[in-house]
C-alpha cells in the first residue's frame, strides 16, 4: 500500500495534513473518486496525555468507536464507543497502526491487551475474518444450555456469519437476536436468520432526516463453558458484517472479555430493542 501527504497548510493556518493513498485494493485512508475501492473506515481517537483525576503523571488514553463525526451517523444515530484510560499497551499498538496510516511503517494487524482482558483485530491486513473464528472457538467450549448472542449491525451481508449464528441456534440451542438497519441491503441474509430457532430478527427504519439512525456495530454473548465457567463477552469497534469490511476498509475491531461491560451493552441493546413504533422510525419484523 502506498501513500502520500496532501499538504494543506496554504489553506490551514496550522498546517494540516491530511494522508490519502494510490489503492491498491487494500485499505487506505481515501479512495478516487468514482471508484469503489477501500476506504478509511476505523473510528478512533488517542490521546498521549490525558488528566489522572487521583493524581499522579498523565496518563494514555484510546476512544474506539461506531460513530462517525457526522451529524447523520454521529448524533442522529444509535452507536456505541469504548474508552480505555491509563492503558499503555493498546494506544502504543494503535499509535503504530495511525503512524503508519500517516506516512509510513509497520504494525500488527493482530494484538492481545492482557490489561484489558480484550483482542484487537485491524482490517484489512489481518487474514481471513477473525471474528467468525473468535465465535467458532467459544461454541466449541460451551454447554448447550442459558447462551445469549445479542447481535446489532447496521449492515450484514456475511452469509458465513448467517451459518455462525445457526449453530448457536441449532446446535447450542442459544437464544440469538439480531437487530439491523440497512433492510433492504440486508434482506435475504434477514429472512435466513429469520428462519432459525430461538431466533428474532429486527430491521430499523429511519426516519427521513435521519434521526434514530441505526448504525451500531456490537455483538454481545454470554454462555457457560464445558469447564463450568462463565463467560461475558462483546465485540464492537468500526466493522460492519460485509465482504467490503471484512476485506478491503480500513477497520478495528475489538473483542473484550467483562461481565460489567457485557451487561452495560446488553441493557443498551434492549434499549433500542423494545422501543415503540413511530411515525417515521419502526422496527421491521422480519420473518
Amino acid at each position: 500500500m502506498s501513500r502520500r501527504l496532501l499538504d494543506l497548510s496554504a489553506q490551514h493556518p496550522r498546517k494540516l495534513k491530511l494522508t490519502f493513498c494510490h489503492n491498491q485494493g487494500k485499505g487506505c485512508l481515501y479512495y478516487p473518486q468514482g471508484t469503489t475501492n477501500s476506504i478509511q473506515h476505523a473510528k478512533y481517537f488517542l490521546f498521549s496525555d490525558t488528566e489522572n483525576n487521583n493524581g499522579g503523571p498523565p496518563r494514555p488514553t484510546t476512544w474506539i468507536s461506531s460513530a462517525n463525526l457526522t451529524t447523520a451517523t454521529g448524533v442522529k444515530a444509535f452507536n456505541d464507543s469504548l474508552t480505555f484510560y491509563n492503558n499503555n499497551d493498546i494506544y502504543s499498538q494503535l499509535k503504530l497502526y495511525h503512524d503508519a496510516q500517516n506516512t509510513s511503517g509497520s504494525y500488527d494487524s493482530s494484538f492481545t491487551v492482557p490489561t484489558a482482558n480484550s483482542h484487537v483485530y485491524l482490517f484489512p491486513e489481518v487474514p481471513g475474518n477473525p471474528l467468525k473464528g473468535s465465535l467458532e472457538k467459544h461454541l466449541r467450549q460451551m454447554e448447550k444450555k442459558n447462551c445469549e448472542i445479542l447481535v446489532a449491525h447496521m449492515s450484514f451481508d456475511l452469509e458465513e456469519m448467517v451459518e455462525v449464528l445457526r449453530k448457536f441456534a441449532t446446535e447450542m440451542k442459544c437464544s440469538v437476536k439480531v437487530a439491523t438497519g440497512n433492510g433492504e441491503v440486508n434482506r435475504v441474509h434477514l429472512r435466513m436468520l429469520a428462519k432459525m430457532p430461538r431466533t428474532e430478527v429486527k430491521d430499523w427504519t429511519n426516519d427521513p432526516d435521519g434521526h434514530g439512525a441505526f448504525h451500531a456495530k456490537t455483538i454481545t454473548l454470554r454462555y457457560t463453558g464445558n469447564d463450568g465457567t462463565h463467560h461475558r463477552i462483546v465485540y464492537t469497534g468500526s466493522h460492519n458484517l460485509t465482504h467490503h469490511s471484512t476485506e478491503r476498509s480500513d477497520e478495528i475491531l475489538v473483542e473484550i472479555e467483562n461481565k460489567f461491560l457485557h451487561d452495560a451493552y446488553v441493557r443498551h441493546f434492549k434499549d433500542y430493542w423494545n422501543l415503540p413504533n413511530r411515525k417515521h422510525t419502526n422496527w421491521d419484523v422480519i420473518k
